[in-house]
């Protein structure tokens, strides 16, 4: 894996089973169970607060802004993380640990 994306990617499509990469979305499919439910509380939440009834338009804009927070800021985070785990060319790992 050389690049920060294939790493997150990988990290959460594929495990591995006696040594070998198989695909598994199991842990994406939480992920995004989980986002759509924390969204979705959020937003009756809000929406309950209100004296009238919000339109589909107010619900698909909330959860775009939920997604786009949420996600975004996994994504900027996560790119972070992986590429830190890179390896480096040439370099034996105790010269990629100092």
């Amino acid at each position: 894996l050389s690049s920060p994306f294939a790493i997150l990617w990988n990290s959460i499509t594929k495990r591995m089973v006696t040594g070998e990469l198989v695909n598994s979305p199991s842990l994406l499919f939480l992920m995004l169970f989980t986002w759509l439910i924390g969204a979705t509380l959020g937003l009756a939440q809000t929406s309950l607060s209100r004296e009238q009834a919000p339109d589909i338009g107010w619900w698909l804009r909330g959860y775009g802004l939920h997604a786009l927070v949420v996600w975004g800021g996994w994504l900027i985070y996560g790119m972070i993380q992986a590429s830190r785990l890179i390896p480096l060319s040439g370099a034996d790992l105790t010269a990629q640990l100092e």
